[in-house]
């Protein structure tokens, strides 16, 4: 479960055992979670807009916290223009496309809607995303989507 945290608090449990509760955002509704002092190792991940994928284990009937990893979010563009390496994949991939309108018309969709979970993911972890910044991943994965084209940074 992925959780963008908008809260951390001490708390102790009835027998007095010390835990983090965690509040925070998944998938556009707002969760609680209980990490307990087993996964004390971790509890310095647990900070205000960091972005973690909570490994849950169901144990009776609750659901415990069994792990924490962070989550690596892709870096925004320095720039709100497409980069040209990136320009030149999505005009080979335009021309090659085939004309299909309702293709066209739900890889434009699919592309835009993968967009616009990145940006929320990118707003919740309280980085800022430019339009360009969008249309130029909707664009990559249009791209993807009509031809298998895979753009790699100049980071590898």
């Amino acid at each position: 479960m992925i959780i963008t945290i908008t809260k951390v608090e001490q708390a102790f449990a009835s027998n007095g055992a010390e835990y983090q509760r965690v509040t925070g955002i998944s998938e556009g509704k707002e969760v609680t979670k209980s990490v307990f002092d087993k996964l004390k190792d971790k509890w310095s991940l647990l900070k205000e807009n960091s972005t973690l994928d909570f490994k849950m284990v169901k144990k009776g009937q609750f659901w415990n916290v069994e792990d924490i990893n962070p989550i690596e979010l892709p870096k925004p563009q320095p720039s709100d223009k497409i980069l040209p390496e990136h320009q030149k994949v999505i005009e080979q991939a335009k021309a090659e496309a085939r004309f299909d309108p309702t293709r066209k018309s739900i890889e434009r969709q699919t592309s835009l809607k993968c967009a616009t979970d990145i940006t929320v993911a990118q707003i919740q972890a309280g980085k800022e995303m430019k339009v360009g910044q969008i249309l130029t991943i909707a664009g990559l994965f249009e791209s993807y989507l009509e031809n298998g084209i895979i753009v790699k940074n100049k980071e590898g």
